[in-house]
């Protein structure tokens, strides 16, 4: 995961300088390769367990975080 993580991070860096294009996402052509055998080793170990997950949201005053619960209406805008 941290590799392909990395390769990420070099397509991200490379699509700000405008050396890359959106439809590389999420991979420069040359680690495309590798990006997609990632994939399939890591499948779907990243997926969020519903039952077990939860959101948080942050606000940020003063240099602090406060954590909040996100609401769990979708499209729900932030309380203050």
């Amino acid at each position: 995961m941290l590799e392909d993580w990395d390769i990420w991070l070099r397509w991200e860096t490379a699509h700000k300088k405008r050396k890359t294009l959106d439809k590389t996402h999420p991979a420069l052509p040359e680690e495309r390769q590798r990006h997609d055998e990632l994939a399939t080793l890591i499948g779907d170990r990243l997926k969020v367990d519903p039952q077990h997950g939860f959101s948080k949201w942050a606000r940020f005053k003063a240099e602090k975080v406060q954590w909040v619960d996100a609401p769990t209406e979708p499209n729900a805008l932030p309380a203050d």
